[in-house]
């Protein structure tokens, strides 16, 4: 299961946070897994958020929106990712973001095949003269990499808020 909350040692900073739950629904960690901590100075202008976990083999893959600064760009919201192993060890060193373009990627949510992983959100990047939303998504094999580099566009303009699940040997 995973969450943000600012209500953990954090104050007002917001930290994208797991707990692992056994079949029978009790907690596996005694405290919750930091995901992704929160941004240092304080309060974010757009902290995390929308995350969204899916399992394969092993590994958990766990995205989320994340604001995130290139250079002198100002924060943008992107989606991200991290993966952990079944034991809660983390198996990326830091978050790892899926996409920086200039308009803001929200609403991650991601699935899994068995061996891959796909994750989809709403992307503004298409349509920026109308500023109109479509969902847009990217596969990663189960080691983090990238198998759709640039992305690619799933939906017509104006999606909102992007659910997928894995059965039946496709994606839906």
């Amino acid at each position: 299961m995973v969450y943000c909350s600012d209500s953990l040692w954090n104050g007002d900073s917001v930290s994208v946070l797991a707990v692992r739950l056994a079949t029978a629904l009790r907690r596996l960690d005694s405290v919750p897994l930091v995901i992704q901590p929160p941004v240092p100075g304080g309060e974010e202008i757009d902290p995390p958020g929308d995350p969204s976990v899916a399992l394969s083999g092993d590994e958990y893959f766990v995205a989320w929106c994340q604001p995130f600064c290139i250079g002198t760009t100002p924060y943008n919201l992107n989606a991200a990712f991290r993966r952990l192993s079944r034991n809660g060890q983390f198996v990326d060193s830091a978050a790892v973001v899926v996409s920086y373009g200039v308009n803001a990627h929200s609403y991650p949510d991601v699935a899994s095949d068995g061996p891959d992983f796909l994750s989809v959100w709403i992307d503004t990047r298409h349509d920026s003269i109308q500023r109109s939303e479509a969902v847009c998504g990217m596969r990663f094999s189960q080691d983090g990499n990238r198998l759709d580099p640039a992305g690619f566009r799933i939906s017509p303009p104006d999606a909102a808020h992007p659910a997928v699940a894995y059965g039946a040997g496709r994606y839906w």
